[in-house]
């Protein structure tokens, strides 16, 4: 029996390493979805061991599978603009359905039903509740990347929602956390957030 399970999952892989994020928005170094996926599983490993060492009992494995399928509906979607996705309720709904779909389709193209389940609650629950927290510090690194580092001036705007944003998933993430030890840390790390976007408003 011929399988295409090898082929499928390079075309996945290379379309999302060709679809590029922040469309409305010059980059210096454009940041293609692919590369967003990898910088939310390597932070929300890398958090999930830190909050696990304060006594917390964050899944690291279900973390990294969660964060690397999160996105992989932009292969049929692309990345749509947080402005146009949310610009009305009936949008917002359409765009989502179109997202289900498009997954429904991928992964029964590979043949990992199964995966589905994964994708939808990858920002459910505990674990992906960390998920959540990192898609937004991976914007917050993408913005302190060009504004900081190349001088990219026109991405600065973009700070102010990311500090709403990421306030909302810090409290998110204090919610889901059991230890006094894990709850300071996250406070330190919304600190810490606050304090880079603040940074970036002064380029």
């Amino acid at each position: 029996m011929s399988s295409k399970f090898l082929t499928s999952i390079f075309d996945a892989s290379v379309q999302l390493s060709s679809l590029q994020r922040y469309s409305m928005t010059k980059l210096v170094n454009p940041e293609s979805v692919l590369e967003h996926q990898g910088s939310v599983a390597m932070m929300g490993v890398m958090l999930g061991i830190k909050l696990n060492s304060f006594g917390e009992d964050f899944d690291i494995g279900m973390i990294a599978l969660k964060s690397s399928l999160h996105d992989i509906d932009e292969i049929g979607t692309g990345d749509i603009p947080r402005p146009t996705k949310y610009a009305k309720d009936s949008i917002t709904q359409d765009l989502n359905n179109l997202a289900k779909a498009s997954v429904h389709n991928i992964f029964n193209s590979i043949g990992i039903e199964d995966a589905y389940d994964i994708w939808e609650t990858s920002k459910e629950g505990r674990n992906g509740q960390i998920v959540s927290l990192c898609d937004g510090l991976a914007v917050l690194c993408k913005v302190h990347q060009e504004a900081c580092l190349f001088g990219n001036k026109v991405i600065i705007g973009h700070a102010g929602p990311i500090k709403t944003m990421l306030s909302n998933k810090f409290e998110d993430t204090l919610e889901a956390c059991e230890t006094s030890d894990g709850i300071d840390f996250i406070s330190s790390l919304r600190a810490e957030s606050m304090n880079t976007i603040e940074m970036i408003n002064t380029k």
